[in-house]
């Protein structure tokens, strides 16, 4: 799949879930993992500041994996055999 089409599959997912927690911003790249596989590298980008603490811990934790199993059943029903893997980083 194109960057393109992923984002516009991407998007409402990551938006969907992790937008409660404070995204801003997604970032989408063809990348490799630590075994030279390819994958997707999606970087869901946040305010500097945002909430701290163990509840938005818990709650950014289970929104990624939510976030990442349903864009991962999406992408292969659509034939994208690619890993989507979720970077979470803040604005600088």
């Amino acid at each position: 799949m194109t960057e393109a089409e992923i984002r516009a599959v991407a998007e409402p997912i990551l938006q969907r879930w992790l937008g409660p927690c404070g995204l801003t911003a997604l970032e989408i790249q063809p990348g490799e993992d630590f075994e030279g596989d390819p994958i997707i590298e999606l970087t869901a980008r946040y305010p500097a500041i945002r909430p701290t603490g163990l509840a938005a811990d818990r709650l950014l934790a289970k929104a990624s994996i939510e976030a990442v199993h349903e864009l991962r059943e999406m992408l292969i029903s659509l034939g994208e055999t690619r890993f989507p893997m979720l970077i979470h980083k803040t604005h600088q």
